[in-house]
């Protein structure tokens, strides 16, 4: 099941990547930033001004608020593992990071604030621990979301956009194709970069390989080190796998279908800006 989120409230499912439900558009300003699937369900959180809201879904089309809380601040990413929902995000200027941790997605802790940390924007979990990459080359790890360990700061043109775990190792990925690996998330090695603004804003594991999808190319590694580059066509914004099949969105509310993460074409268009879009094996 795939499921594309983004303003105004907007949800929309398909079980198939072709085939959209009629949008669900609430006009409320709810602005929906990230999603995950887990524990059979999907999970998807709102910012309305300093408010966050969750709601979960077994559908994609169902859906239960699950409960509301104050932020100071702004979450930008979600991710499950160690039996917890771990959200990321913080001051929109870079001055703190802010956490929260959930068994269930509707009880949280938190939000957390760690002063002087700059903030947190993308997030994976691997290997029994989180690795959250942010601006300013920050790139930091936690075993549960309480406790985290920075790496040493990248150059801040190597500032990670994406990340993602798989084959046991984590990439980064991020301006001018940049790709870089590491096995423990603190040391990061096999730095290479493509053409200037071939900036790589999705990182996948699909199970069989890492695909960076960038503006003009898609990079291709199984293990995160040897790369192919392969120019694309109408690439989007953010994308997910799933069920052999890439979904991605791009501005304004364009929903793009590929089966190689090279060509793209247009779905439709939805009736609000489509910020990301998450896929989860349903039953």
């Amino acid at each position: 099941m795939f499921i594309a989120y983004g303003q105004q409230g907007l949800r929309i499912a398909s079980s198939d990547g072709r085939t959209w439900s009629e949008p669900i558009v609430e006009k409320n300003n709810y602005y929906f930033r990230g999603c995950e699937f887990a524990k059979g369900s999907f999970l998807t959180f709102a910012t309305y001004g300093g408010k966050m809201l969750f709601f979960s879904s077994p559908d994609g089309m169902n859906w239960e608020q699950q409960s509301e809380h104050e932020v100071d601040g702004r979450m930008y990413d979600i991710a499950y593992g160690a039996d917890r929902y771990l959200l990321v995000g913080g001051n929109t200027d870079g001055h703190w990071t802010t956490v929260m941790i959930s068994k269930d997605g509707t009880h949280w802790e938190g939000p957390t604030k760690f002063d002087k940390q700059p903030l947190l924007l993308r997030v994976a979990y691997g290997n029994d621990q989180f690795v959250a990459v942010g601006v300013k080359g920050r790139v930091a790890v936690s075993k549960d979301g309480t406790e985290w360990k920075d790496a040493e700061a990248l150059p801040e043109l190597d500032t990670f956009i994406d990340i993602a775990y798989g084959n046991g190792v984590y990439v980064g990925a991020g301006l001018h194709g940049l790709r870089m690996t590491s096995e423990d998330g603190l040391v990061w090695t096999s730095r290479e970069v493509g053409r200037e603004g071939e900036h790589i804003n999705s990182l996948l594991w699909t199970g069989q390989q890492f695909v960076g999808v960038g503006l003009g190319a898609t990079y291709f590694s199984a293990d995160g080190r040897s790369w192919r580059r392969v120019e694309n066509e109408n690439a989007p914004e953010s994308c997910t796998y799933g069920d052999g099949l890439y979904l991605g969105s791009a501005w304004k509310g364009r929903v793009l279908i590929s089966e190689d993460a090279i060509h793209w074409q247009e779905l439709f268009r939805a009736p609000e800006h489509v910020n990301g879009i998450a896929y989860g094996a349903t039953s």
